[in-house]
């Protein structure tokens, strides 16, 4: 038996280890080492392995292995070219991933038409071929075929299985059609074509020189392929990672696919080596190693346990468990623990996790810290500035430039509109406040000008801007006004328009660069295919053109710290190792759900069970747990739901006698948030001057004053107005507006002497109040039927109160009490024959509450009757209050009275009150506090958070 496989052990750095084993064979004979050929699972191990022979050299000049990428199981671009290079056949490049995508997609959207006869919307199609792409994946990295998919589906199995095999035809029938027609080959299927090439040309032809292959399990029949062609080579070495050599042959012949071990176990199987035919490479396993093995021992032989001897001291020197309430507290620590690894010269730490969102919270704590840290999954290329900018011209394109949208397109920091930039953000604010703020103004620039006409006007560079995006936006949204269109006229329209409202800032930087790169590469595709697209998919199709594709820094990340997925990190060696997210379904991660095949289908296919993932997440853990010095954290929630602590750490802590853990870690971070003194703010009370306080007020802001004082003084005093929202569809105060207007011209024009066609006549006043707001969809049917139904009461309560005297509408009155000046406004006053006065107040919303009248808290109406008692008319007769309510529902208005005697009572409190708040208010000392009693303060009002009403003690 040859002699040459070796492992690692896990508690031993891999790449350290591996360079000094290749320099002691070969360190003597340079040439022969600079011939040598080290094939490694990833780029990143390539480079770990080349720092590792940097350190074993200490410095000192050396011609390098050759070492080369393999393209791990993981991987979505093999870089196999340089192997490629050697072999003796050509074989075709990958094709574009977006060739494929569409390709699929268009034989999805056919597909999908025949199964069900209905147009399949080619960005559903697009997600569908993402999917069927993924599976395509999956079986060529597999070398499994679909040819004999029927048969593993029975009639006796489920409609929705005969219809998934069916939609199937596209990969086992259509497309490797379409692929030997046009010569397409996927990544997948490239990368095992080299390797198997590789391997066989390898057996024909073997090399003299060194050839190694490391830290691959041989997962990928390619891999395990070419793995038994080095295991044949005269100077062919296979060094495995982490093999269990101690464990006794009970222990390996139980594991199964969701083991550490297995595929290494499967491996040694195809080449027909037995454990103990491998070599150990550098120092043999530690207590530590031997403990974790313990962890994974088979369920079936479990109690072995009580008879294992171990050095559990040892086993967990160096070893802590911190457990964190939350997910933030878990970000907390373990930057805490980056952070002090750097206050040691020279040590290197680095948080190893499944979990993206920690990973992205302990990035930005670390940059609290002014530390930035290297995340090996990168940023998403759809989250970078360039591509935020071309999803939001996207946006505020198809959604015909509405206000939200378009604002922040205009407030991004790469829009320039072909102006300068502090130009361009004035006009855009300036836009804003015209003509965007309050009810959403027609679609288009066409109707924000309108609105701008509507207005008090706008300044010059508004217009300018209007310009600028009626011609940068014009090809665009005329592409979204058509129903179909080809896709790549809706690319180039789309990238013409950012250019033209970007500036020359767009296409600057790595995040551009490779934002151009994908835009270049899915053009070439669209080109190639013609693919046609629905106006209102692009968008969908574009958020999946980007998905997937990352952006990674290229400088400026720490030399010492770094945040890997278990993938990155295989091969590494960190003088801190942290392994965060330790819970179930993050790691190991949940078994992921197949949707096109069930668990029997997929054995009867050869492709591999769910739970080999749970397998590869096991032999990293293994392998990373087993470091000098390792934190192990979790979180007890996860946004914000109890979460179980992985079943490795569980038994980990049980095996160990119970694990040292790192509270002081845990009361470090949680001080750094905790303040030394909580100071609650204080209610405000400002004592503006008495010049600065009103001298007049209206009926309505009386209640305000009652209710919250500090909300007059921000009104009235400092003058701040509540800004409208942004482009918001008309609302209840917009229906109330509409049917006061046209009650308030209606009867202006019929006081008292109603005409014969008086129900006409009200609803023409209403159309042309309502106007406008009709225009919005929906609207005219949700609003004039009511306002109809409020017509004939309003017309049946002015016959039933005919004849009268007099009618007045929106009567504007006064009235002084001392030097403080009272002024209000009444929505009808009628004088009846009889002398008496009747004040009305409209409302098409809720009636105040009874007893806030008579607490006087709820004045208005009250309030008009003192003015017509104490103003210029100086009323004495009888007055009535009236509240007509006007729902225009099944009962379309309502009538509540105050006779007047009861008014008469509360105009009098009324006076004293209004006469006693004026005197406390006219004191320099007494301020305007903030809701000085508390059941008073009514609903919500614009004002609250100005006075920070949350953060009262």
């Amino acid at each position: 038996m040859k002699n040459n496989i070796h492992t690692i052990s896990a508690s031993a750095p891999f790449a350290d280890t591996l360079a000094r084993w290749v320099l002691g064979r070969w360190g003597h004979a340079p040439l022969t080492l600079s011939r040598a050929l080290i094939l490694l699972p990833s780029r990143r191990a390539a480079m770990s392995l080349r720092e590792a022979f940097l350190r074993a050299s200490g410095g000192a000049p050396l011609l390098l292995p050759r070492i080369e990428p393999l393209g791990d199981a993981d991987e979505d671009a093999p870089h196999l070219f340089s192997l490629a290079s050697s072999l003796p056949q050509d074989i075709p490049a990958p094709e574009f991933t977006f060739r494929r995508l569409f390709l699929l997609a268009r034989l999805t959207q056919r597909q999908r038409e025949q199964l069900s006869g209905k147009h399949e919307r080619m960005d559903h199609a697009l997600a569908l071929a993402a999917g069927l792409a993924e599976l395509m994946d999956e079986l060529e990295r597999e070398e499994i075929s679909l040819d004999g998919m029927a048969r593993i589906v029975p009639d006796a199995f489920a409609l929705h299985w005969q219809a998934t095999v069916e939609f199937l035809q596209i990969l086992s029938t259509h497309w490797p059609h379409i692929a030997k027609e046009q010569g397409l080959i996927s990544s997948g299927r490239y990368r095992g074509e080299v390797l198997r090439a590789l391997a066989l040309h390898w057996r024909q032809s073997p090399p003299e020189t060194p050839v190694i292959a490391a830290g691959t399990t041989g997962s990928i029949p390619a891999t395990a392929a070419l793995l038994a062609a080095i295991h044949t080579l005269p100077q062919g070495h296979i060094v495995l990672p982490g093999l269990d050599v101690e464990a006794d042959d009970a222990y390996f012949e139980l594991i199964d696919e969701s083991h550490p071990q297995w595929g290494m176990a499967q491996l040694l199987k195809k080449l027909g080596c037995a454990r103990a035919d491998v070599q150990v490479m550098g120092p043999p396993p530690t207590a530590r190693a031997r403990l974790i093995s313990e962890v994974m021992r088979p369920a079936e032989i479990s109690d072995a346990w009580r008879a294992i001897k171990l050095d559990k001291a040892r086993a967990v020197e160096g070893m802590r468990v911190i457990d964190c309430a939350h997910a933030q507290e878990e970000a907390s620590v373990i930057a805490l623990l980056l952070r002090e690894a750097l206050e040691r010269p020279g040590k290197t730490a680095a948080l190893v996790t499944h979990n993206r969102a920690l990973a992205r919270r302990v990035a930005a704590i670390m940059r609290r810290f002014g530390v930035t840290i290297d995340d090996s999954a990168g940023m998403p290329l759809m989250e970078t500035p360039p591509a935020v900018f071309l999803r939001l011209v996207l946006g505020a394109a198809s959604e015909a430039l509405a206000p939200l949208p378009l604002l922040s397109l205009l407030k991004h920091p790469l829009a320039h509109a072909g102006m300068e930039r502090i130009a361009c953000l004035e006009a855009a604010r300036a836009l804003e406040m015209l003509a965007l703020r309050g009810l959403r103004p027609e679609g288009g620039v066409e109707g924000m000008r309108q609105a701008l006409v509507k207005g008090a006007g706008a300044p010059p560079q508004v217009h300018a801007l209007l310009d600028r995006l009626d011609e940068a936006l014009t090809p665009l949204l005329a592409l979204f006004a058509q129903k179909q269109a080809p896709l790549l006229a809706f690319v180039e329209a789309h990238i013409a328009c950012a250019e033209a409202l970007g500036g020359g800032d767009l296409w600057n930087g790595h995040e551009a660069e490779t934002l151009s790169q994908l835009l270049a590469d899915a053009r070439a595709a669209c080109e190639a295919d013609g693919l046609a697209v629905e106006a209102e998919a692009y968008p969908a199709i574009f958020e999946e053109l980007l998905a997937g594709s990352v952006v990674r820094p290229q400088f400026g990340m720490h030399p010492r710290l770094k945040i890997l997925g278990p993938m990155e990190a295989r091969m590494q060696s960190f003088d801190r190792m942290i392994l965060g997210g330790l819970n179930e379904g993050s790691w190991p991660p949940a078994p992921r759900n197949d949707p096109w095949f069930s668990r029997p289908m997929r054995a009867t296919l050869g492709l591999p069970s769910p739970e080999r993932q749970v397998g590869l997440a096991a032999h990293d853990f293994t392998m990373l747990a087993s470091a000098s010095e390792v934190i192990l954290t979790r979180a007890g929630k996860e946004d914000g739901v109890p979460a179980q602590p992985s079943r490795w750490l569980v038994k980990l802590d049980m095996l160990a006698g119970g694990l040292p853990r790192g509270d002081d870690w845990l009361a470090w971070a949680r001080m750094l948030d905790t303040p030394d003194m909580v100071q609650p703010m204080k209610p405000p009370a400002p004592k503006p001057p008495l010049a600065a306080r009103p001298r007049k007020i209206s009926v309505t802001q009386v209640e305000t004053w009652m209710r919250d004082p500090y909300a007059l003084y921000a009104s009235q005093i400092l003058r701040l107005k509540p800004l409208e929202p942004l482009g918001r569809a008309p609302d209840g105060s917009d229906f109330g507006k509409a049917v006061h207007k046209a009650l308030e011209r209606f009867t202006r024009a019929h006081a008292g002497r109603l005409p014969a066609d008086a129900l006409a006549q009200l609803l023409r006043y209403g159309s042309e109040a309502f106007g406008d707001l009709f225009a919005y969809s929906g609207m005219e049917m949700l609003w004039w039927p009511r306002f109809t139904r409020i017509a004939q009461w309003v017309i049946a309560q002015e016959e039933l109160r005919a004849p009268l005297a007099r009618v007045g509408a929106e009567v504007e009155g006064n009235c002084r009490i001392g030097d403080f000046l009272l002024q209000g406004r009444a929505d009808r006053i009628e004088e009846k024959m009889d002398g008496s006065l009747a004040i009305i107040d409209y409302k098409t919303g809720g009636l105040p509450l009874m007893k806030d009248i008579e607490d006087g808290l709820s004045s208005q109406l009250v309030l008009l009757a003192l003015i017509a008692r104490e103003g210029s008319g100086k009323w004495t007769g009888a007055i009535a209050l009236e509240y007509w309510q006007l729902l225009g529902g099944e009962e379309a208005g309502t009538v509540k009275t105050i006779d007047a005697d009861k008014a008469q009572a509360y105009v009098a409190a009324a006076k004293e009150g209004l006469a006693r708040l004026i005197a406390r208010y006219d004191n320099a000392d007494f301020p305007y506090r903030s809701t000085p009693i508390p059941a008073r303060a009514g609903r919500y009002n614009d004002y609250w958070h100005l006075a920070r009403v949350k953060e009262w003690g």
